[in-house]
């Protein structure tokens, strides 16, 4: 025959006054109606070995002690009370021994005004205020160890591959480059050759990984283009054009409007690497200065590179 399993047992400290006696007797059945093994002085008329040694032994035995803390009960764990306070010694002497690994002891209070009544040496644990039924759930589920929250399973890492590493302190200075400039292709696989547009767009601020662009002014754009703008200074073009093989690395180029943009002829579209890859701005602008550029496009300051057919 299979042994039953053993209750949980509980046991509370309180001090004997007509209403706090009267709330820990029903406190008690309350615990003992809902599966709990509650044992109080009240039970028991004369002990045979006196009521030290039954307090000790039920102290001993009890899986959890709560302390139901009142005024006087606070005078007591002070020895200020009269009779008694050895019972408060033996919990303060278990909770010295085991400072941060006591959870036997829980102090419980009937309002939260009581909270001043906590002793000293339990302050720092969990309390509860028994003024309602959730805290009455909460506490149940602790003496039961049903907790409220469970964490899930950790599960398997997910792999991420390495992302390329950042060329910005490589990126060269073509400013000021002296060498002979490239010329461009006369044929384009891929669409027409660049053509001119009047629309301010700001390309300052392009992210690596991301490629966001923020437009301030769009009008007549269409989706399915390359927008380059050549600042004062040709930084933003050339950056822009050094950066070109990384978002062929990455599988796609993406313009994406920032939160600049006026509603009217918004730009989101994604261009797959074959439709990339046969135009590298990289190559092109390498050894091309901004003067040598304005003199092969012609175009003034902001210049569609391609038109990608979809």
């Amino acid at each position: 025959m299979q042994e039953a399993q053993r209750s949980i047992r509980i046991f509370i400290s309180y001090v004997r006054e007509p209403r706090v006696s009267e709330y820990v007797f029903n406190l008690s059945e309350y615990f003992r109606e809902n599966g709990l093994d509650c044992r109080i002085d009240q039970y028991v008329a004369h002990p045979p070995n006196g009521w030290r040694r039954w307090c000790n032994e039920e102290l001993a035995e009890a899986d959890f002690v709560l302390a139901l803390c009142t005024a006087e009960y606070a005078k007591r764990s002070s020895s200020e009370g009269t009779g008694g306070s050895w019972e408060w010694a033996i919990i303060a002497n278990e909770v010295a021994d085991r400072l941060n690994s006591q959870t036997r002891i829980i102090p419980v209070i009937q309002t939260t005004d009581d909270s001043q009544y906590i002793p000293i040496e339990v302050r720092q644990y969990q309390h509860y205020v028994l003024n309602d039924q959730n805290s009455f759930k909460q506490l149940y589920r602790r003496l039961t160890d049903q907790p409220a929250v469970v964490r899930g399973p950790v599960k398997e890492i997910v792999e991420m591959p390495p992302e390329p590493p950042s060329t910005e302190e490589l990126w060269p200075d073509l400013s000021e480059s002296t060498g002979n400039p490239r010329q461009l292709r006369a044929a384009d696989p891929v669409g027409p050759r660049p053509t001119h547009v009047s629309n301010p767009i700001d390309l300052s601020a392009i992210m690596l990984g991301h490629w966001a662009v923020d437009v301030q002014t769009a009008g007549g754009l269409s989706s399915g283009e390359f927008w380059i703008h050549r600042s004062w200074s040709g930084e933003s073009m050339f950056q822009l054009a050094v950066k070109f093989p990384l978002a062929q690395a990455e599988g796609h180029w993406e313009v994406r409007p920032g939160h600049h943009l006026v509603m009217e002829g918004m730009i989101q579209t994604t261009m797959p690497v074959p439709q990339v890859a046969p135009y590298s701005f990289y190559n092109i602008f390498d050894t091309v200065s901004e003067d040598e550029l304005r003199g092969v496009t012609g175009l003034g300051e902001f210049v569609i590179w391609r038109r990608i057919a979809h």
